[in-house]
């Protein structure tokens, strides 16, 4: 009875500690993929014209993208802000835009139209990525006929190679 009460005592024992080393390890690979950190981008508008793309780059001032504009092959660009600043701040100086989600010459992902009508700033931050611009995408900003006023467009966001990385998922809120 002792025999048997000694290999059911180290059998539970190996069972725990096969178990605790498949844990560990799956752990492992689980913060290896999250770990991957992207680094941060902010794209600005850098023209006068009713219809450009955006300028992006890391926030030392180095270019980042393919061009300054198209999202590197291998990486994908986590939109995470938009802020419009109107010159001027008059009320009523009305903003009006299409940001868009351009791929190749002439292709549109997806739009998003944007409204600034009391000439105030309007920042929006998203929990999740607003957009996830894959590579060779980039940013393009369409005006609406009846702007009243210049802007100012920043968009922030995350550069990653790896999809599993979600910046805005934390514990704290």
């Amino acid at each position: 009875m002792k025999t048997w009460l000694v290999r059911a005592a180290s059998i539970a024992v190996l069972v725990v500690i096969i178990g605790l080393v498949v844990t560990l390890a799956a752990t492992g690979t689980a913060q290896a993929d999250l770990g991957n950190q992207g680094f941060p981008v902010r794209c600005y508008n850098n023209s006068s014209a009713t219809d450009y793309f955006m300028v992006c780059i890391n926030p030392s001032g180095s270019p980042v993208f393919a061009g300054n504009q198209r999202v590197p092959i291998g990486y994908y660009f986590l939109v995470t802000d938009v802020m419009i600043t109107p010159h001027g701040g008059a009320s009523g100086n009305a903003v009006v835009f299409d940001l868009k989600d351009a791929y190749g010459d002439a292709y549109v992902q997806s739009i998003n139209r944007f409204r600034v009508l009391d000439g105030a700033t309007l920042g929006q931050h998203f929990e999740a990525p607003m957009w996830v611009l894959l590579p060779d995408h980039r940013l393009e900003v369409t005006e609406l006929a009846g702007n009243q006023s210049d802007y100012d467009l920043r968009v922030n966001g995350f550069l990653v190679t790896n999809m599993s990385y979600l910046p805005l998922v934390s514990g704290s809120q």
